[in-house]
């Protein structure tokens, strides 16, 4: 039970680093399981700019707006 700030400091510090060594556990397993590298790109062409059409399924348009309220 947690009686005292320095208690609940304490546990949650100790959480933290739990934490922190399963999300590195978990990011060096995705590492392995990508064999083109952490990007997942298998592609030979490198990834498009912002703004540059890609293949005909990208059906994003980069533009600027402003907003107006009323």
């Amino acid at each position: 039970m947690i009686r005292t700030t320095v208690d609940m400091k304490t546990r949650m510090e100790d959480l933290n680093r739990e934490m922190q060594a399963v999300s590195a556990d978990l990011y060096a397993q995705t590492e392995t399981q990508q064999p083109h590298g952490p990007s997942g790109n298998t592609s030979a062409e490198a990834p498009h700019a912002p703004g540059e059409r890609g293949s005909d399924e990208d059906d994003v348009i980069d533009a600027d707006f402003e907003e107006v309220n009323k």
